[in-house]
């Protein structure tokens, strides 16, 4: 029952994620310092050049707001206004991340979640330095852990 629930809670935050995704970019209202428009978060999300080109992604197993490598993985990562999309570099893997950037306040927040038939990850994390985002993930199959999301040098 508990994995059953857990799992529950796994696909609602899920759906939450993706549903708020949908409602950016069908928002049209004015901006008023809490309230920002799709154009101002791709105006915002991408001054630094976005969440182009290859990035480190650092996994644990262990949900304590530290990152301990236990998983690196390549990513190559693409941005459309504030959409993000990813795949692995180094993997041989399908899986597909899709996700945003939002960049509205202080500090940019980033989703993203990776999903390849029935499996699916979700990643939450904030802004931690120029070109790093760390937070928490969650899995369909019950496991959870910190990330790590680092821009790799050109």
């Amino acid at each position: 029952m508990e994995k059953w629930v857990r799992g529950y809670r796994i696909v609602a935050l899920l759906v939450f994620v993706l549903s708020m995704a949908a409602c950016v970019r069908q928002t049209n209202l004015p901006s008023s310092g809490y309230m920002t428009t799709p154009a101002a978060l791709q105006a915002d999300a991408t001054a630094d050049g976005g969440l182009w080109g290859r990035w480190r992604l650092t996994r644990d197993r262990t949900l304590d707001g530290r990152v301990e490598a236990q998983s690196v993985y390549t990513l190559e990562l693409q941005m459309q206004q504030n959409q993000i999309t990813a795949r692995y570099v180094d993997l041989d893997n399908d899986s597909l991340f899709v996700g945003a950037l939002y960049a509205a306040r202080e500090r940019a927040v980033l989703s993203l979640v990776q999903y390849d038939q029935g499996y699916y990850l979700v990643q939450s994390g904030q802004q931690v330095g120029a070109d790093a985002y760390q937070g928490a993930w969650y899995d369909v199959a019950g496991e959870s852990g910190d990330f790590r999301l680092e821009r790799l040098e050109e």
